[in-house]
């Protein structure tokens, strides 16, 4: 998904149904040294985003999660 998705240092990444993370923390950590990407992560369920939490706090990631549904995304 991130080689298709051709991301760029600084490029912005949202991931909707993001579940724990993974690929929201993958993609904020491709370019070390230079601009990460933006990576959030948005889950409707609130168990999900607290696990992608802790799971980006764990790996120092500056990947971000919200609680939230892609039909209505702020």
């Amino acid at each position: 998904t991130l080689n298709t998705a051709e991301l760029r240092p600084g490029a912005r990444l949202l991931d909707v149904g993001c579940g724990t993370g993974r690929l929201a923390i993958r993609a904020a950590g491709l370019f070390p040294g230079l601009a990460p990407v933006e990576a959030t992560g948005v889950d409707a369920t609130p168990e999900m985003i607290a696990l992608a939490r802790r799971r980006a706090a764990e790996e120092g990631s500056p990947a971000r999660f919200e609680v939230g549904v892609g039909e209505a995304l702020p």
